[in-house]
């Protein structure tokens, strides 16, 4: 129980200096600032309700570029999933038929 409490002491102490730190790493991955801020927010927000998994004396920045690269990974296909259909309806799908028209056949066979 000990370590675990010290897991989110550390991980809750060291987000606030480490934070500049991960606001530019989430900017350079996303390309945007809108996006930058929600990812940065977001991977904080995972940070702290997932801080029982932090090792307490290792690299907190480390562990927290490794989160933030996930979150944002889910975060990627999520939209794909939003933006692409993934199943079309039967009428809007043309299927071509192989076989020759009727008119053809009748052409072909006399």
């Amino acid at each position: 129980m000990v370590r675990k409490k010290d897991a989110q002491t550390e991980v809750a102490n060291g987000l606030e200096a480490l934070f500049p730190r991960l606001w530019r790493y989430c900017l350079a991955i996303t390309g945007n600032r809108d996006r930058a801020d929600d990812l940065a927010q977001n991977a904080c927000i995972r940070a702290i309700e997932k801080a029982d998994l932090f090792e307490p004396g290792s690299r907190l920045d480390l562990w927290m570029f490794r989160l933030t690269n996930r979150v944002w990974l889910n975060e990627v296909r999520a939209d794909a999933v939003r933006h692409y259909q993934t199943m079309m309806l039967i009428d809007d799908i043309e299927i071509p038929d192989s076989k020759p028209d009727p008119e053809q056949y009748l052409l072909t066979r006399d």
